[in-house]
């Protein structure tokens, strides 16, 4: 009998645990950056990669657990690394793989993984996690303001409006001039919502909601683009310090980055350089370099210290991302609260005006 239904059997059989359930559904930072770290633990002392994976397998949850299996797959029929983490997509940050390649291209080995691992400053004190909670916090309390205020202007109100027409009270004129802008609202709110939840999923859960969605923080959001670029100067460092020529950077830069403006810009400056052009005029006429920073480095070149200021550049770099994301975080939760504190006055208003009115209408 077991024989007929093998499914059902596996499932009554196999024991059950949280880490069993597909969740979360998307790949987390730290996620990505263990088994970037993995790769290049394995590349450094040449060990194979795929029994590594399977383990790590082992010891993950949610969607990730099932991404390193199909990888783990990929690597022991040989598929070459690269190729393998494209097959897999999001099981590692776009950033991570793009290290990845930058590695197997240019023959540094794990210069540009290690740089991606470590840990600065300006990573440890982000203060994007803390503008991300806010967010979080916020959305999880409109949701349910939003409910209570639609059960009450659906449900309290109308009867309180009743009862004062029945007992001839005047309603208060702040209360009436709410109304029009709470019909409106009400009228709007499950199709406003509706069409939330569905951006949302969209964005959250498809690979074209994830490209859009990176497409508006990169042309939108000045601190996304700016710490692309950093990770472009760290890259180049990279180069520079092992000796590899600028053109092929830039040349497998442009070819795999996952930002399309810096990978159009880059495509411009390897067009120039392969003409003759100046690499750092050209990074900067593509929108990459600013002036100052195009004349430092022409100076390091005199010098000798290329690969130092490159670095020190794409410090300075994510250290103005760093302070403008804890300024956008300082000033962002005032902002949420005093937003959730104004629908909070005009529930009162709607729904405690009419009962003090009444009660003073009946004392």
């Amino acid at each position: 009998m077991e024989s007929w239904f093998p499914t059902f059997r596996r499932w009554f059989t196999t024991p059950w645990s949280v880490h069993t359930v597909k969740w979360p559904w998307y790949t987390t930072r730290a996620q990505s950056r263990a088994l970037l770290r993995l790769i290049a633990v394995a590349a450094e002392e040449s060990i194979p990669l795929g029994p590594l994976v399977t383990s790590l397998a082992a010891e993950e949850f949610g969607i990730q657990r099932y991404r390193l299996l199909r990888l783990a797959r990929h690597l022991e029929a040989d598929m070459p690394l690269c190729q393998a983490l494209e097959a897999v997509p999001n099981v590692v940050a776009d950033a991570d793989l793009l290290s990845i390649r930058f590695d197997a291209q240019l023959g540094t080995r794990t210069a540009a993984m290690r740089e991606s691992l470590r840990e600065t400053l300006s990573t440890r004190i982000a203060g994007w996690p803390r503008a991300r909670n806010t967010m979080k916090y916020f959305g999880v309390v409109l949701v349910i303001a939003c409910s209570v205020i639609a059960f009450t202007q659906i449900e309290i109100v109308p009867v309180l409006n009743e009862l004062m027409r029945t007992l001839e009270v005047e309603r208060p004129a702040v209360v009436a001039a709410l109304d029009p802008i709470m019909r409106i609202l009400i009228d709007l709110l499950a199709p406003v919502l509706l069409l939330a939840a569905a951006m949302l999923g969209f964005a959250l859960t498809t690979r074209t909601g994830a490209m859009a969605r990176r497409a508006f923080s990169n042309r939108f959001l000045s601190p996304t683009s700016e710490w692309n670029a950093a990770d472009l100067l760290r890259k180049l460092a990279v180069a520079s310090r092992a000796g590899r020529p600028l053109a092929g950077a830039l040349s497998t830069l442009a070819r795999h980055h996952f930002d399309p403006l810096i990978r159009h810009g880059l495509l411009f400056a390897r067009n120039e350089v392969e003409q003759g052009a100046d690499v750092w005029r050209s990074l900067a006429a593509a929108g990459l370099l600013v002036p100052r920073e195009v004349r430092l480095l022409e100076t390091a070149e005199r010098v000798g210290n290329r690969p130092w200021v490159l670095a020190q550049l794409a410090e300075l770099r994510e250290t103005r991302v760093v302070r403008r994301w804890d300024r956008f975080s300082t000033w962002l939760l005032p902002v949420v609260v005093g937003i959730l504190g104004a629908v909070v006055i005009i529930q009162a208003i709607s729904v405690m005006f009419p009962l003090f009115t009444l009660i003073q209408s009946l004392s």
